[in-house]
Order: C-alpha cells, then sequence, then structure tokens
C-alpha cells in the first residue's frame, strides 16, 4: 500500500504552478484519485490541494499527496524544517495508531530531505515509509504503505518523481 503525502511550493520559477496542477496522475501505476480537496486547517489564502489514491485491485495500495505553493524559497525552508521535526513525532491521529517514527534514509532528491519510518508494522504487516524533501521553493512529504520486506524505494521514488516533475 502507498500512501503519500506532499507539501509543495513550487521552485525555480517566478510563477509556480498551482497546488491543483501539482497533484500527479498515477492511474498508470494502477492509483485512481478516491478524494482530492484542501485540508480544513489550512488558511484559506494557502495554495493547497491534497489528493487521496487507491488502487481497485487490491486494498493494500494507496498514495496520498499533499501540495502547498509558497510564496518563496524561504517560506520553503521554514516549511520543511518545521514538517521535518513534526513529522519525526506525528501525533496518533497522523497514521490513525499510535505510532512511532524512527529515522530512515531518505531519498536523493531536492536540496533538503528526511525520511521515517515506523518503527513497528501494523496488524497487516506494512510500514510508512515518509520522505520530506524541499526543492527550492516546493517542499513536499510522500508517504509510502508497503509490506514490512518490500521494495518501498521504488515506489516512494516514483511517487516523489511525479510531484517534483509537476511542480516544474
Amino acid at each position: 500500500m502507498v500512501t503519500a503525502i506532499v507539501l509543495a511550493a513550487c521552485g525555480g520559477n517566478d510563477d509556480p504552478p498551482d497546488a491543483a496542477d501539482i497533484i500527479p496522475d498515477m492511474d498508470d501505476l494502477g492509483l485512481v484519485v478516491a478524494d482530492e480537496g484542501r485540508d480544513t486547517f489550512v488558511p484559506p489564502d494557502q495554495d493547497m490541494r491534497r489528493a487521496l489514491y487507491l488502487d481497485p485491485e487490491d486494498d493494500n495500495r494507496a498514495a496520498t499527496v499533499t501540495v502547498y505553493v509558497l510564496d518563496g524559497e524561504e517560506a520553503a525552508r521554514m516549511n520543511y524544517a518545521i514538517f521535518a521535526e513534526a513529522l519525526a513525532s506525528p501525533p496518533p491521529e497522523f497514521f490513525g495508531a499510535e505510532a512511532e517514527q524512527a529515522p530512515a534514509d531518505p531519498l536523493d532528491l531536492g536540496d533538503e530531505r528526511a525520511a521515517y519510518v515506523t518503527a513497528q508494522p501494523d496488524a497487516h504487516g506494512r510500514l510508512v515509509w515518509t520522505d520530506i524533501v524541499r526543492t527550492g521553493q516546493v517542499v513536499f512529504i510522500t508517504q509510502v504503505l508497503a509490506l514490512d520486506g518490500e521494495d518501498h524505494v521504488a515506489a516512494r521514488s516514483l511517487v516523489a518523481e511525479r510531484v517534483i516533475d509537476a511542480a516544474r
């Protein structure tokens, strides 16, 4: 199961795309958008979008991508730092249960990066892999829910690369 959350603001570009335009198409990966919209806690003037992707043929695959388009690179740096710290010890409701995070090897993407994995698999043997990446004005968080022992790096990379490509 793949879960990805992406917080983004576009970089290297005076006119970044809207958050909705950064939400990637992952139909070719077997992941279709099941829900899309704004998070209620985000200020109304903040350009953001969140999408939940599900695999209609496999209940163990899903992805979530959340995109924030920020005002500049300094705002992206600040948001990256906040999210990297907060996701090291997320509140219980973030994963839907008590879950502790452990540091993980980050993907080799962006200007700044951090990664975490849930310390213990859930009752179905799945782990949540969280990557936080800043590239220019873009900050994104991807989360991949994968069976313990699965090749999570490929799934994490595919989702993150789709977001980076869409944000350019």
